[in-house]
């Protein structure tokens, strides 16, 4: 498919966890109704102009284009209401379902059965606000649309909205929102905008609510000039497809042009993170990489959208803010881990008549190899693998060839095996085996290191 034009933006959230995003970068999409899969995948969609999903699976509306003309397609579960004045538009355009159209309809699905739709000669809507329906009516007179139809109308879960009125002979468009009970964190980003001082509406490219889940949103401002790319300002609690839709957003974009108006930090924070993905959000070589699942500490808020963060090898640079998640407190290192689980081991091996393995701490399962992650998750297993291991037993100090060799005599399954209760000696044994095993290919590679 082809990509939206400059500065049109289309983001639609649905049923369970279903999304489709429409950007001039391209498209990322989850769990799409059937019929939409199968226009993509049979070719018959060249561009999407309009979409939105409903609360069920075959609640769904789309506008695309193929040939220079449009077509409008929507599910059985759309309103009664919305599918007769959609027919009822053929009298002006000859709409049906999956036939050509009039490109001007825009159809906005909301929460609880409720819309709004539209084209340059007619509007109908259901279960909106009443601030809403007094603004529409502002908008719509003498039987038509004072300054063209509405350039975008998104709908809140809660009765909130943002909308932008057309700007066709009678000024400039207009501006309208009510946020409702939409999260502290929307209305502390919409704050934030307005601290640059060179911030104004009409910058504003696209704005986006989920009308399932409050507190989902997306705003982006358009190209800045000479700028190919669009400049991001909040991406904000989006789950579904959220790393999928910055990724979009960013393609070619850096730090300088994602929503960062100030060059001098906005506060010192020092707090830890947790990195949610991999690798950077953009290709600007100003960004640390991450690791997924990495903690690191972040020094400044530079903007909404971006940190300074430094990870453990003491590396200092750009972090993205959805691409972490802040915590209040970082896990114990290996180091404290390490003491912890062998003073577990030393009093259990005292003790003797052991009834319980002493599990490795949960803390080191770090990694995410395709191979390492099915054998941790095997029944009976120790839920770690030598990767795991091997970060646990650095935390000693005294990670080495001898050190593992003679750590793991302990572990010997005739040994540990005498050390345990009868009743539960079978089992235990197995789990021993399976760490003197990985003691052993461990030192496997210490050896092949020390030639």
């Amino acid at each position: 498919m082809q990509p939206m034009d400059k500065d049109e933006y289309c983001f639609a959230y649905g049923y369970n966890g279903s999304y489709l995003y429409c950007t001039p970068n391209g498209y990322a999409s989850n769990s799409l109704p059937s019929e939409i899969s199968t226009l993509i995948h049979r070719d018959l969609i060249q561009r999407i102009k309009c979409v939105s999903f409903g609360g069920s699976k075959k609640s769904y509306f789309i506008l695309y284009e193929r040939d220079g003309c449009y077509y409008a397609a929507w599910g059985a579960d759309v309103p009664k209401g919305l599918r007769d004045w959609l027919r009822e538009q053929r009298k002006y355009s000859e709409l049906q379902p999956f036939l050509g159209c009039d490109g001007s309809l825009r159809v906005v699905l909301g929460a609880a059965g409720s819309y709004m739709a539209w084209n340059n000669r007619a509007i109908t809507g259901q279960g909106i606000s009443p601030g809403l329906q007094q603004l529409i009516k502002s908008w719509w007179g003498d039987g038509g649309w004072v300054r063209g139809p509405p350039q975008l109308i998104t709908l809140g879960a809660d009765g909130s909205y943002f909308a932008v009125s057309g700007a066709e002979g009678h000024g400039p468009a207009t501006y309208a929102w009510n946020w409702g009970s939409q999260s502290q964190m929307l209305q502390d980003a919409w704050q934030f905008l307005w601290r640059d001082p060179l911030f104004q509406l009409d910058k504003l490219a696209h704005v986006s609510f989920d009308p399932h889940n409050t507190g989902r949103y997306v705003m982006v401002e358009k190209c800045q000039d000479g700028s190919s790319g669009p400049s991001v300002r909040f991406v904000q609690s989006v789950d579904s497809g959220e790393h999928e839709l910055f990724g979009l957003l960013n393609r070619g974009t850096g730090p300088s042009s994602n929503g960062m108006p100030y060059s001098r930090p906005i506060r010192a924070l020092n707090k830890p993170c947790k990195a949610k993905h991999g690798g950077t959000a953009t290709k600007d070589k100003r960004e640390l990489p991450l690791r997924k699942g990495e903690y690191l500490t972040i020094l400044f808020e530079m903007s909404q959208f971006w940190y300074i963060a430094r990870n453990k090898e003491g590396r200092q640079g750009w972090v993205h803010s959805t691409w972490v998640t802040i915590v209040e407190e970082e896990p114990p290192g290996p180091e404290k881990l390490y003491l912890a689980w062998k003073a577990k081991c030393d009093a259990a091996f005292a003790k003797g008549n052991i009834s319980a393995f002493p599990e490795l701490p949960k803390a080191i399962s770090f990694c995410q190899a395709v191979s390492c992650t099915s054998l941790k998750a095997g029944p009976g297993g120790l839920g770690v693998c030598q990767h795991d291991v091997a970060l646990l037993l650095r935390g000693s100090g005294k990670y080495s060839y001898k050190f593992l060799k003679m750590e793991r005599n302990s572990w010997h399954p005739d040994k540990f095996g005498q050390r345990c209760a009868l009743a539960n000696r079978e089992e235990l044994k197995k789990k021993s085996e399976q760490l003197f095993v990985i003691y052993g290919l461990l030192m496997e590679i210490e050896a092949k290191n020390d030639i």
